[in-house]
């Protein structure tokens, strides 16, 4: 059991499972109640701990596009911005977007890979097609579905 290798919450290093406890005093300053008390409950992989919190991120990401989009439409209809601006900037907006979800595709797939190293089983994603360049910006002007 002693072998048994486990990932620090902290920083992710592999350490031992016995050594936990030290790791956690002395290369991240815990108390040792405190480190004896998320040596005994370490079940967090830190690696799977990243991939979820840059998903948040990619998430909140596209949710401020969406919001800029809208607000671009509405400068647009309002007649504050012209059609030529309101094009150019929509089209940036909808390349980042579709970076943005290209780049969450990709973390979805790195965390099934670490959640199958893991446990041996490979969850179950939806199926969408790949982006296209043009499905960000269709969406952003709410004409593609």
């Amino acid at each position: 059991m002693a072998d048994l290798k486990v990932v620090c919450p902290e920083c992710g290093k592999r350490v031992s499972l016995r050594g936990l406890n030290g790791h956690l005093r002395f290369e991240h300053e815990y108390e040792l109640e405190q480190a004896k008390r998320m040596a005994a409950g370490v079940r967090i992989d830190g690696s799977l701990r990243r991939l979820e919190e840059d998903v948040m991120v990619q998430l909140r990401r596209l949710a401020e596009l969406q919001q800029d989009a809208q607000l671009l439409r509405q400068a647009r209809e309002d007649g504050l911005v012209g059609e030529a601006l309101y094009e150019r900037l929509i089209t940036q907006k909808g390349h980042e977007r579709t970076a943005a979800t290209r780049y969450l595709q990709n973390l979805e797939e790195a965390w099934s890979d670490r959640v199958e190293k893991r446990t041996g089983v490979r969850p179950n994603a939806v199926d969408e097609p790949s982006v296209e360049e043009t499905e960000g910006i269709d969406q952003l002007l709410g004409t593609g579905d």
